[in-house]
């Protein structure tokens, strides 16, 4: 499994030029508007390039004044076998059909003007027009994993609501992919598992109902939407009362999500989670957390997703190193910054007193960054 090593953003949205060196589980916070969610755009921009589908609702926007946005990441296999520098621009104003690609540094171009996507099985794509760039061997180890690492992207956007409904079976998608952004087709998602891999349905039901011990099952009831068959979530209470997914809280539907990407045969290669905090008692946001850092560990699935969060919430960042966390911020220009928290001077020991979000919360990223600042500057 390869994993992205960094991320680099230049003129993308609100940012000039930031670069993220990314963990296995990385965090990302900050107020309203500061840029969090431009850096999981970013991500779904590269992702676009082997499933251009992934690209529909994502922001390709310029910053205003520049000649163009650039996203540029580093991706690199676990057992740091191979590395791969892939970039991509989006001229301003100049719309899909001057979209360039840099692989290893080189120039890649697409003459015909056609939607750039990586293909790397069937016909030849764009891309292999230029054979010095790739060579002959357009199914190298290399170009397979940077296409699976794109090609596994995931966003989810959790919304428990949708996650309730009833959910038609897809005859198209499978795994991570019937899991809409909003999180909807949960219960689809749920009945593919137990359909094709009974074992994992097993395990997964067994880790739900060992954290969530005043439920001791969950099933899924066949009905019909709007003509199509479908299946809908049936919880079961200690005492074998029944509860519709409407009757249990929002809790407990994000984390039988999360369990269910984790326990996937296939996971996803990176999970981009925005916000997962809504409506979330801390003590539960919590334990999503111990079972992401799971799945980005590999001791949830077959093999580790990495998985990059935004959030608002400070118990989010307790759960983590400063290493692992990053905060956003608007400086006095209105760029948008990015900055580890482990680059703050002075951060290691204010936490030998202090959890990273409690640290977070009382100083703000305003005179955290500040203080990057001040360090900056004395060098």
């Amino acid at each position: 499994m390869a994993v992205i090593r960094t991320l680099e953003i230049r003129d993308f949205g609100p940012f000039e030029h930031a670069t993220l060196e990314l963990s296995p589980l990385t965090v990302i916070v900050g107020p309203n508007d500061s840029g969090k969610s431009t850096i999981l755009n970013a991500v779904r921009v590269l992702a676009g390039l082997a499933d251009p589908e992934r690209r529909d609702g994502v922001s390709t926007q310029a910053r205003k004044g520049s000649s163009g946005a650039t996203v540029a990441m580093t991706a690199q296999s676990e057992q740091d076998e191979w590395a791969i520098d892939f970039q991509f621009g989006v001229p301003r104003g100049r719309g899909r059909r001057q979209l360039g690609v840099r692989f290893d540094g080189a120039d890649v171009s697409d003459p015909a003007g056609q939607d750039l996507a990586l293909q790397f099985d069937g016909q030849p794509p764009w891309a292999y027009a230029r054979g010095d760039i790739f060579g002959d061997d357009a199914t190298s180890q290399r170009h397979r994993g940077l296409q699976r690492l794109l090609a596994g992207v995931h966003f989810l956007k959790p919304n428990p609501d949708a996650m309730r409904q009833p959910a038609p079976m897809s005859t198209t998608a499978e795994g991570a992919d019937l899991l809409a952004a909003d999180g909807s087709g949960l219960p689809s998602l749920l009945a593919q598992l137990g359909a094709s891999d009974p074992r994992r349905a097993l395990d997964l039901k067994q880790a739900f109902v060992a954290m969530v011990p005043t439920l001791s099952d969950y099933a899924l009831r066949p009905t019909d939407v709007d003509g199509k068959f479908a299946y809908e979530l049936e919880f079961r209470g200690a005492g074998r009362t029944e509860f519709s997914a409407s009757e249990v809280s929002d809790g407990v539907i994000l984390l039988l999500a999360f369990l269910a990407l984790a326990n996937l045969p296939e996971p996803p290669s990176v999970l981009l989670v925005e916000e997962p905090e809504n409506g979330m008692h801390p003590a539960r946001l919590r334990e999503i957390l111990t079972q992401l850092r799971k799945l980005a560990s590999g001791d949830l699935g077959d093999e580790p997703t990495q998985v990059i969060i935004t959030t608002h919430m400070p118990y989010l960042l307790d759960e983590v190193e400063p290493e692992e966390a990053f905060f956003c911020v608007r400086d006095d220009a209105g760029i948008a910054r990015v900055v580890r928290f482990s680059d703050v001077p002075g951060i290691h020991e204010e936490l030998n007193h202090k959890l990273l979000g409690e640290l977070w919360a009382e100083h703000g990223e305003e005179a955290l960054y500040a203080r990057f600042l001040q360090r900056n500057a004395a060098k």
